[in-house]
């Protein structure tokens, strides 16, 4: 575009803001020049700048007007020219709307240009859609829909998606348009990157926001990209996962252990295609098969770990203790292998990272030097929403004296999107709240500048690894969510006198700290309104019921059938079954064995699963007793079943998933139901099947312990939490004396 001595006074005006002085020059322009063709498309630009639309438009019609046949196309291509330098300039001026309009006018003026409808769909993200409709992206979709080539930057097509990502993952307009995009780039552009982008939003969805749905089509985009990539195959085996949709994740758990090669490829996807065998609830034969392969590639790996392990792999290699207790009761042999799992995986990435964890070393005892001041008690969990370990972690939270200890909270992820009741009571609290990305490195460096005392991880196996053994903290602790990880980073592994049998420090590295009573108290739990009767099920009001509600993997064919056993010699009886797996695949696996022990199919049920755990509660009433899992008991669901008065029976084991119950009842001040073996586990089961004045009794005790009993003290119980703080406090700075 050639400029006259009067366009330099227009374009200098414009650079500096002065749009009523941009548009006298145009004039000026337009009067020493007439016809100039550039001094409409400047003046159009100065209107729309000062915002005067309506000028603007005109000024552009009657340049378009005035350019004579021979020129148009080089006058409108001029005009084209300077939109997009002007549009550009304001959306690094960080003024988002103006340049919406901009682009939208290049839109107007040719309506095949894709790049221009991009900038427009990144304009509306990034202003969250106030002041505009999502115009720019669904043009966009409309152009790639077209399966045509088009003149457009891998770089800028991936760069609009992630924009629309941040803005709104969940929106169907933004799944719409990384789904053109992935036709796009199949058809006629190979992007790399937007399978990362894809496989990382797929993550996010599922774990920050818990939309397992959306997840999985986010990841089918991926998958489509690369059928064959292991990391993708990997993910979506996990995603159909969550939305019960086992048959695809059997199909993706068996391609990915096809596609592993390395040693650790195989045990993660070996352990996934276990995970996923299990979680469906059948396929048992396969999966004692499996379980011994994986055991035995476990125990060659920890004999010999290869070298180097990447950051990814060795965030991931405390998981594998997950599998374990669901499988076996075996602590003696189980544990010391988790513990070398977590030994290799905390040397490894201390190994890594031995600048910063000495940092944090060196600031340690500056802490110290304040002997009266509160503790900072860090509290680190990915489940600070409605989840099993969010519902259960209230009560300590809410009764902290605040005077003595001040808690912060760390959200390893956080819902942005969506509202979580749960969520919103731990942000609602007024302690200090860390809403992190999945960074483990960023999470441990925050917990260091707070100058937390004492960490408490609530996880145990996820990310909180990577965290943990970087002792940002100069005293960590396990808690609460699963068995501890054995990782030597972590000081103590927080129990009571029954959820850990007394020899159990024998194959802890972690040292066990036993409260006097319970390892933990709740004051109740919300309770909705029933929505299921026995009527609705066709079972007569008299007749005893059981109840059991896990996920398939608690589940085996050897506790079936003494499940089975009990409700045989318990004629007239009914037994509910309940809870997330393959749906077809458990209701075949207890006919069958129902029909083995001649039982009539007609006394299971098998009731739908309900949208809210206050509703499941509610619909407990409907129970006698509940038939609890083995060798990983219930935890939340055994606390559900106590509070709404039901009785439990429980089969004791020695590991920590096989005395959750044990310890629950014992704090509820009862005993029935407390089985130590196979045939008491069928006595108990018969028994109060049988019994209803034992029933009864039980029930009644069980109403009277809310108002006395450990289990739902937890204002006690925070006090019993906060005195072993300070013990392990003072046991750390005694180590510190010359």
């Amino acid at each position: 575009m050639v400029h006259s001595a009067a366009a330099a006074s227009v374009i200098q005006a414009l650079e500096l803001g002065d749009y009523q002085t941009a548009i006298a020059h145009c004039h000026d322009w337009l009067t020493s020049e007439p016809g100039a063709v550039s001094a409409y498309w400047y003046l159009g630009v100065a209107a729309l700048l000062d915002g005067n639309e309506t000028l603007a438009q005109s000024a552009w019609l009657e340049g378009l007007m005035l350019a004579e046949d021979g020129s148009a196309a080089t006058a409108k291509s001029e005009l084209i020219q300077l939109l997009k330098i002007t549009a550009a300039e304001q959306a690094k001026q960080q003024n988002y709307s103006l340049a919406w309009v901009l682009y939208r006018y290049l839109q107007e003026f040719n309506p095949e240009d894709l790049e221009a409808v991009l900038h427009m769909a990144q304009m509306e993200a990034l202003q969250h859609y106030l002041w505009t409709d999502r115009q720019g992206t669904e043009a966009a979709i409309a152009l790639l829909q077209k399966q045509q080539p088009m003149p457009v930057t891998s770089d800028l097509l991936v760069q609009t998606l992630q924009l629309l990502l941040q803005d709104d993952p969940l929106a169907e307009e933004t799944l719409a348009f990384a789904t053109a995009c992935t036709d796009f780039a199949l058809q006629h552009l190979k992007i790399a990157e937007l399978q990362m982008v894809l496989h990382q939003t797929a993550v996010k969805v599922r774990c920050d926001e818990n939309q397992p749905l959306m997840a999985v089509k986010y990841g089918e985009l991926c998958l489509r990209l690369d059928p064959d990539s292991l990391p993708t195959v990997n993910l979506m085996a996990s995603l159909y996962q969550g939305i019960n949709d086992y048959s695809q994740a059997l199909t993706m758990a068996r391609q990915a252990d096809r596609l592993s090669h390395s040693r650790l490829d195989q045990i993660f996807t070996k352990h996934l295609l276990l995970l996923t065998l299990m979680g469906s609830g059948s396929h048992w034969a396969e999966v004692e098969l499996l379980f011994s392969q994986l055991q035995n590639l476990i125990k060659d790996f920890c004999a010999a770990p290869p070298t180097p392990i990447s950051r990814h792999e060795l965030v991931f290699l405390p998981s594998l203790g997950f599998l374990f207790p669901h499988f076996r009761d075996y602590p003696q042999t189980d544990r010391p292998l988790m513990n070398q799992l977590g030994q290799i995986c905390c040397q490894s990435l201390t190994q890594q990272e031995s600048d910063r964890q000495q940092r944090y070393q060196a600031t340690w005892k500056t802490s110290c030097r304040e002997p009266d001041r509160p503790l900072k008690i860090g509290y680190l969990s990915s489940c600070f929403r409605t989840h099993p370990v969010g519902f259960l972690a209230r009560g300590l939270l809410q009764h902290h004296d605040c005077h003595q200890f001040q808690p912060h909270l760390y959200f390893v992820s956080y819902k942005s999107k969506v509202f979580d009741p749960i969520q919103h009571w731990y942000e609602s609290q007024g302690f200090p709240v860390f809403k992190a990305a999945k960074d483990g490195l960023e999470i441990a460096e925050q917990i260091h500048r707070d100058g937390i005392d004492i960490l408490i991880d609530l996880d145990s196996i996820t990310i909180q690894t990577e965290i943990l053994a970087l002792k940002p903290a100069p005293i960590q602790a396990t808690w609460l969510g699963f068995d501890a990880a054995g990782c030597p980073a972590v000081d103590y592994f927080i129990a009571d006198p029954y959820v850990l049998p007394e020899q159990a420090q024998a194959y802890y590295g972690e040292k066990i700290w036993r409260l006097p009573q319970t390892y933990l108290a709740i004051d109740g739990l919300e309770v909705g309104l029933p929505t299921l009767r026995r009527e609705d099920l066709g079972i007569p009001a008299d007749a005893p019921v059981y109840f059991s509600s896990q996920r398939g993997n608690k589940r085996n064919p050897h506790l079936i059938r003494l499940q089975m056993q009990i409700l045989k010699a318990v004629p007239g009886s009914y037994f509910l079954i309940k809870g997330q797996s393959d749906q077809a695949a458990v209701q075949e696996v207890f006919l069958q064995m129902a029909e083995a022990e001649g039982i009539s199919v007609d006394r299971l049920k098998f009731p739908p699963l309900v949208n809210t755990c206050e509703e499941h509660r509610a619909n407990l009433r409907i129970a006698n007793i509940i038939l609890d899992t083995y060798p990983y008991n219930g935890a939340t669901t055994t606390l559900e079943a106590l509070w709404m008065e039901v009785p439990v029976v429980t089969l004791v084991g020695q590991q920590f998933s096989a005395r959750n119950s044990y310890t629950f009842l014992s704090n509820a001040g009862v005993t029935e139901g407390i089985a130590w073996s196979d045939a008491e586990y069928v006595e108990w089961g018969v028994r109060l099947g049988q019994d209803q004045a034992l029933r009864d009794r039980i029930s009644l005790k069980l109403k009277a312990a809310k108002q006395r009993a450990p289990l739902w003290d937890a204002r006690k119980f925070t006090r019993e939490m906060e005195t072993a703080y300070q013990s392990m406090w003072k046991t750390y700075l005694d180590t510190l004396l010359p």
